[in-house]
């Protein structure tokens, strides 16, 4: 299967530098060494290229990732295989090794998202019932409910070439953007990457206001391998935020209205 890919290094680049703004202090590549409980909070010990740091805080988040809980599961009993990390191997209708064993969610290698995991047990759940159901993960979306939100579909720019696949790319500002302007909301920006043989669109990235709700305009595209042009051509209601998918899908041939 072709799973989606994350445009993470640009848009986290542009979230840096917008939370930076917010006075968030964001330190990247820090290894923490320690954490102790006093009178003033949580003295937290990190090191950073080497260089030992410490600072007090008033809380502490722990978040080291995600795991799957197979290993006291005696899967190998029933025929059940598991990759490397744990994960149970199913297919597209996530379907085990083991005979009439379904599996779904956080214990196999797909993207650990509450939405995806709703949707393989609907594709289990129809298989289980014998319609031949499967699941798809080239348009999965995903979103970071910050502020401004980060969300994105599909490949990005620097992914095109490991498919073998040459792109177009549009992109629009949310300061060009009616609605933002008027909520004074304008940080960040919407880019949709096409094939440019094809013009079908590859993936979608967006930071800025509401792009959790925006992505779903690419997603639901990318679900019938639609155009760029598609939403280019499609009539936007205005002044509504959805206006600057219709932009960057104009920018894919350097056509903008608002830029």
């Amino acid at each position: 299967r072709q799973m989606c890919i994350r445009d993470s290094t640009e848009l986290a680049e542009t979230a840096q530098k917008l939370f930076a703004g917010q006075g968030l202090d964001i330190r990247t590549g820090a290894r923490v060494t320690g954490a102790k409980s006093g009178d003033d909070g949580v003295t937290v010990t990190f090191d950073v290229d080497g260089e030992s740091t410490e600072m007090t805080t008033d809380k502490v988040l722990v978040s080291i990732g995600r795991r799957p809980a197979t290993a006291d599961l005696n899967l190998d009993a029933i025929g059940i295989a598991t990759d490397e990390r744990g994960f149970i191997t199913v297919d597209h209708g996530m379907r085990t090794g083991g005979a009439g064993v379904y599996a779904i969610g956080d214990v196999v290698s797909t993207p650990m998202l509450a939405h995806v995991a709703m949707d393989e047990g609907e594709v289990a759940a129809e298989c289980i019932a014998g319609e031949n159901a499967a699941m798809e993960y080239n348009a999965i979306p995903a979103v970071v409910f910050t502020h401004p939100e980060l969300a994105s579909v599909g490949i990005r720019e620097s992914d095109a070439e490991l498919l073998g696949r040459e792109v177009k790319v549009g992109r629009f500002p949310f300061r060009g953007n009616g609605r933002a302007r008027a909520r004074n909301d304008v940080e960040g920006w919407v880019k949709i990457i096409s094939d440019a043989e094809t013009d079908e669109i590859l993936g979608a990235h967006c930071v800025g206001p509401e792009a959790g709700h925006l992505i779903h305009e690419a997603v639901v595209a990318m679900g019938y391998n639609g155009y760029s042009e598609d939403l280019a051509l499609a009539v936007h209601a205005h002044p509504t935020l959805s206006e600057a998918f219709k932009e960057a899908a104009l920018a894919v041939e350097g056509r903008p209205l608002h830029i």
